[in-house]
């Protein structure tokens, strides 16, 4: 639970009784998205539907446990099933369910965005399902990156790996870049074609020496207005820009140069059904490399300790697992 800005506690909460259409799920292990429950944390993270994270609150969108019961109206899961899920319905008066991802269970429909975890994959990388997913959608759905496009990934976190990394599954040629050295080298050990310091390193003239018109696809996951606007000289007439960070302070863009490309500007939020499915398709045939991204894998009475971690060196964190099961 985030009690208050920065401060987390592990305690425990009350689930309603399951109704006919819903299962109860055995958490196994659930992901940290450093990005989203970063910002949270900090008190930086509202939107226009919602407004500001109310707290006393449960974070967390990603987990991967088993069924231990299910209610007589769900269909094509049974007791056992290591399922891929998102949240959790709580009762306990006096916490917000943000989105309900941290608990050792859940109490969920059976409709709602769950998937069975396909028997090659362990339940830890499982853990992280959403964030390709969240790649996927922008990515893919929005921006239609194709094979034989050059795309720049701006930043190596979570969500600008697994960019980075779907991307490749399509078949382009991938340019990542990082301040951190670790982020960097684990980019290139999860395939990437570069991966460079963009303090260091003459990023448009790489770009172009790759392919001479610029880069079709560029995806911000820094929200650094500094780099962004560096970026728009590497990209080509009529190109694509991706915004696939969070952006909780304003930034000044200089959209001089994106006038005069003609380039085409991108905001995608969250997922979609199909970059769920497509998320999943990806773990049952390999081609995900998540093991590399894990850099922390904790019981749960260990979790406040991970999201200090995460606050006071976020440059020595990446992937973070919480294990339900360990203590």
């Amino acid at each position: 639970v985030f009690e208050a800005p920065r401060k987390v506690a592990v305690r425990e909460i009350e689930l309603p009784e399951p109704a006919n259409d819903e299962i109860v799920v055995r958490t196994l292990f659930s992901g940290i998205s450093c990005g989203t429950e970063g910002w949270t944390l900090k008190d930086m993270y509202s939107d226009v539907f919602s407004g500001k994270a109310r707290f006393p609150l449960v974070p967390g969108y990603q987990k991967a446990g088993v069924i231990e019961r299910i209610g007589k109206d769900v269909q094509g899961l049974q007791e056992g099933d290591r399922v891929l899920h998102r949240s959790t319905r709580i009762e306990t008066g006096g916490i917000e369910c943000l989105w309900g991802g941290h608990t050792s269970m859940s109490v969920t429909n059976y409709k709602e965005q769950l998937f069975k975890v396909p028997e090659n994959v362990d339940m830890a990388s499982a853990s992280f399902w959403i964030l390709p997913s969240v790649a996927y959608l922008g990515a893919v759905e929005h921006c239609g990156v194709k094979a034989g496009d050059l795309v720049v990934v701006l930043g190596q976190g979570l969500v600008g790996q697994f960019s980075a990394q779907v991307c490749k599954i399509i078949g382009a040629t991938v340019v990542t870049t990082d301040l951190i050295e670790q982020r960097r080298g684990i980019s290139k050990k999860c395939g990437v074609d570069y991966s460079v310091d963009p303090m260091k390193e003459d990023l448009n003239k790489l770009v172009r020496s790759i392919k001479e018109d610029g880069a079709d696809l560029i995806i911000d996951t820094t929200a650094n207005g500094n780099a962004i606007n560096e970026s728009f000289k590497w990209m080509k007439m009529y190109g694509k820009y991706c915004f696939q960070a969070w952006y909780p302070e304003k930034i000044a863009l200089d959209l001089t140069l994106p006038h005069c490309y003609r380039i085409s500007m991108y905001n995608p939020v969250d997922i979609s059904e199909t970059s769920n499915r497509k998320a999943v398709e990806f773990y049952k045939e390999n081609k995900l490399h998540v093991s590399p991204l894990i850099t922390h894998n904790r019981p749960y009475n260990q979790a406040p300790e991970l999201f200090q971690l995460m606050l006071e060196q976020p440059e020595n964190v990446l992937g973070m697992v919480i294990d339900w099961e360990g203590a």
